[in-house]
């Protein structure tokens, strides 16, 4: 009967140690938290349940067990890969996690910038240089005052003037052509129709100071010829009397005037046409 009750004794005392065992413990509270992410009533995250109302768990492709943020709620926060943020005072730029430089804060690259004050051209943060800016390359220019042309800036001489194939053209007279040439063709009654209807050549002729180059009549084709310029660029005309040139462009002085290379009715036409109509 004694060794009934020892062996009794034993049994309890290692149920007794086993039950207090830390390692058991933890090892049931593990099997606990298992069995709990296995209930569609629970949200689990990193295998373990948690509250959304304080955490966040941001899963990817790569991780659907998910990442656990402590201290940051659901309802507040927004995922950058694996990493909760709050998007009212960061922002997630290339999957990095960065204070915001302004309210309004934008992504270039995986840098944030202020788009008050800067650009982002090609990835890279520019500052601002005016009040109107735009990129062309990885500058910035003032759109109000140039135009951004295959990838060069060129001189903005009217708000009708516009770039066509690298070149600037003047939207108001001129119709820039796709799929014929030239490229750059003058309206027609102002019709936006391009007329001619040339084969392309992928070669650009050679410039007029080449072309005539080694001319011996050089001196005398100057004389009874006119040369309009813009930029690098040439036109040559016929001369004429009462013509002159406004950019590239030769034209009668009674039907037209010439302002800083831009085209338009005299104004003394436009007030007897308001005049007669009266």
């Amino acid at each position: 009967m004694l060794s009934l009750n020892k062996l009794g004794l034993v049994f309890l005392t290692c149920g007794f140690f086993t039950f207090c065992d830390p390692a058991a413990t933890t090892t049931r509270e593990q099997r606990s938290a298992t069995r709990g992410c296995e209930s569609p009533l629970h949200l689990c995250c990193e295998g373990k349940p948690y509250n959304p109302q304080r955490d966040t768990c941001c899963k990817t492709d790569g991780n659907r067990a998910g990442n656990l943020t402590v201290g940051l709620s659901e309802r507040m926060s927004q995922c950058c890969g694996e990493m909760a943020y709050n998007p009212l005072n960061e922002i997630c730029c290339g999957l990095k996690v960065t204070p915001k430089p302004s309210h309004d804060a934008k992504c270039c690259g995986e840098e944030a910038y202020n788009p008050l004050h800067d650009l982002c051209c090609k990835k890279e943060v520019k500052p601002k240089s005016s009040h109107d800016p735009e990129c062309c390359g990885e500058g910035s220019y003032d759109k109000s005052e140039k135009i951004c042309c295959s990838g060069k800036l060129l001189v903005k001489l009217s708000p009708d003037h516009k770039c066509c194939y690298g070149k600037l053209y003047d939207s108001s007279i001129e119709n820039c052509c796709q799929n014929v040439c030239p490229k750059i063709q003058m309206k027609i009654n102002n019709s936006k129709v391009c007329v001619k209807n040339f084969t392309c050549d992928d070669i650009d002729p050679a410039p007029v100071e080449l072309r005539s180059a080694g001319n011996h009549d050089n001196e005398t084709i100057k004389s009874d010829k006119e040369e309009c310029k813009a930029g690098n660029e040439k036109e040559v005309y016929n001369k004429k009397d009462h013509f002159q040139c406004c950019g590239l462009y030769y034209f009668n002085l009674t039907l037209w005037s010439c302002e800083n290379g831009k085209l338009s009715p005299p104004k003394n036409m436009t007030s007897k046409k308001e005049y007669s109509s009266k």
